[in-house]
């Protein structure tokens, strides 16, 4: 009975133990996600003054188009 009860313990414990490891994993992957989000945010930052330049340049040319025409 005594003994039952032990190994009962012993695998409520191993199953505790599994449960704090996958949440641990789930954080780690979370963690890992948004530190991806975060350098591709920065990327798209320096980029966006030159994707606007761009269109600045891109309304100039089309309205330059229109005077000539």
């Amino acid at each position: 009975q005594t003994q039952m009860l032990i190994k009962q313990i012993q695998i409520q414990i191993q199953i505790q133990t599994i449960l704090i490891q996958i949440h641990h994993l789930k954080i780690l992957i979370q963690t890992q996600i948004l530190i991806r989000i975060q350098t591709q945010i920065r990327m798209l930052i320096k980029v966006l003054p030159t994707i606007t330049a761009i269109q600045v340049q891109v309304l100039l040319l089309l309205k330059l188009k229109n005077t000539l025409e």
